[in-house]
């Protein structure tokens, strides 16, 4: 793209055309990916020209990723499944909400109280959230994650892509069960605090008590993305 930088202005200010690649119904997830866009337009770019955010339905059953390379996996397949239909769109954006797992070699420096020890895995196959054993302490996060893809023009189409992440929120122990890969992706026992996360906006907006939600975790990881992808590119 560094051939190309006023022809790639030139159509910044002619307008945005953005697909947002989803499985499911998540308005949350177009709505963060235009947030994102629109702070990367007027707080870097000091500009706004006309921006349209479209969503593109791709089939299949959403899911939890269970790490950060199941997220960008998952949101990467997404972008060359929606690119196959629209290899001419100026801007693909595909987002995933999924589980980072941090493993900290030494004791925990948190509560070890009854019931938060294991020495192994859980049937699943993961490691108790929140729990230490032999020296370890493991904590999961949840975070969003942006895959931004450009079409920069060119025959055939060329593309750039750059990914972005949001702040992660860990899963606290009080309320966190085991990790699995159920749909839901936790087990809380018979009084879920969490209740219908994956049908809402996300397991961030139960964390927090409703400051933060996907939408906002979205548009921070598009935000990145953004700054990444154009860093010393564009000016205003």
């Amino acid at each position: 793209m560094g051939d190309d930088i006023k022809g790639i202005w030139h159509r910044f200010q002619s307008g945005l055309d953005v697909t947002v690649a989803v499985r499911g119904h998540a308005p949350e997830k177009s709505l963060g990916v235009r947030d994102g866009f629109l702070r990367y337009l007027h707080d870097v770019l000091q500009d706004a020209p006309p921006l349209t955010v479209r969503i593109h339905q791709v089939e299949g059953k959403p899911e939890l990723p269970m790490t950060d390379s199941d997220s960008l996996t998952a949101a990467r397949e997404l972008v060359r499944l929606t690119r196959q239909e629209q290899p001419e769109t100026f801007f693909v954006v595909a987002c995933e909400e999924g589980l980072s797992e941090v493993v900290v070699e030494g004791p925990s420096a948190g509560r070890t109280s009854a019931g938060r020890t294991s020495a192994g895995r859980t049937s699943a196959g993961r490691t108790s959230a929140g729990r230490t054993s032999a020296g370890r302490t493991v904590r999961h996060l949840v975070k969003s994650w942006a895959v931004v893809d450009l079409q920069t023009g060119g025959q055939p189409s060329a593309y750039e892509q750059a990914w972005g992440c949001s702040g992660g929120v860990q899963i606290p122990d009080s309320v966190l069960g085991t990790v699995s890969d159920s749909p839901v992706g936790f087990r809380t026992g018979p009084s879920p605090v969490f209740p219908s996360t994956r049908r809402g906006q996300g397991l961030v907006q139960a964390i927090t008590g409703n400051l933060e939600n996907r939408r906002s975790t979205t548009g921070q990881a598009v935000f990145y993305a953004l700054c990444s992808l154009f860093y010393g590119r564009l000016s205003s």
